[in-house]
C-alpha cells in the first residue's frame, strides 16, 4: 500500500512538472489534457485520478512555487547586524532564486508570457501571497532603518519596497526580453546594490 501511495505522488508530480514546461511551450489556452498525458505515456484516467481539468494543474504549479518561495525566503539567516547588509540579502535571494533555479524561471516566464487568460482568477490570491511573505520582509528592514535614522528624513519605506520590487519585476521581464545585459546575475545584483546604497546614509 505504501509502495502504492508512493507511485501515486509521484504520477501527481511528474504531471505537475511536465504540465509546467507543456504550458510553457505552447501556452496555457493552447494545451489540452491529451498533450500533457501523451507526453508522459499516461491514460487520461490516471490524470483525472490526480487532477479535474488543466485548471486545477496550474494551481498546483503555484502552489508549489509558493511554497517553496516561502521556505527560500525562511531559510535566510540575518547574522549582519545592519539593515543595509540585511535588505541586500534578502534582495540577492530573490535574485539567486530567479537566475540559479530554472524551473522558478520558468514559471515567472509562464506567468507572464504564457497564460492568455486566468480561469476564475485563481492564481492571483496565490500570487499575491507569494508577493506580500517577500514584501513583509522589505518592510520590517526598511522602517527598523528609518526609525534608527539611517534613512534620509524624506526616506518613505512604503515607497522604498514598492520600489525595490518593481525593480525586480522589471529585472525579472527584461531578463527574457533584453538577455543580452539581463541574463548576466552580477548585473541584476548590481543594479539592486546600487539602489539600495543609495537610500542609505553614508
Amino acid at each position: 500500500m505504501r509502495r502504492t501511495k508512493e507511485e501515486s505522488e509521484e504520477t501527481k508530480e511528474r504531471i505537475i512538472e511536465a504540465a509546467l514546461y507543456i504550458f510553457l511551450e505552447k501556452g496555457f489556452s493552447e494545451t489540452s489534457i491529451e498533450d500533457i498525458v501523451k507526453s508522459l505515456n499516461l491514460t487520461r484516467g490516471a490524470f483525472y485520478w490526480h487532477f479535474k481539468d488543466k485548471d486545477e494543474v496550474f494551481r498546483s504549479i503555484i502552489q508549489k512555487e509558493h511554497s517553496q518561495r516561502l521556505e527560500s525566503l525562511n531559510s535566510i539567516h540575518f547574522d549582519e547586524p545592519d539593515a543595509r547588509s540585511q535588505l541586500k540579502k534578502v534582495m540577492a535571494n530573490i535574485i539567486d532564486t530567479f537566475y540559479d533555479n530554472e524551473r522558478f524561471r520558468s514559471f515567472v516566464k509562464l506567468r507572464w508570457f504564457r497564460v492568455e487568460q486566468d480561469p476564475y482568477k485563481f492564481s492571483v490570491p496565490v500570487t499575491e501571497e507569494m508577493n506580500a511573505a517577500t514584501q513583509s520582509i522589505i518592510m520590517g528592514i526598511v522602517e527598523s532603518a528609518k526609525k534608527k535614522g539611517m534613512l534620509d528624513a524624506g526616506a518613505v519605506p512604503l515607497e522604498i519596497k514598492s520600489h525595490l520590487i518593481a525593480l525586480t519585476n522589471g529585472i525579472f521581464r527584461l531578463y527574457f526580453v533584453l538577455p543580452e545585459y539581463y541574463s548576466v546575475k552580477e548585473n541584476a545584483s548590481k543594479l539592486i546594490n546600487n539602489y539600495i546604497d543609495l537610500l542609505f546614509k553614508e
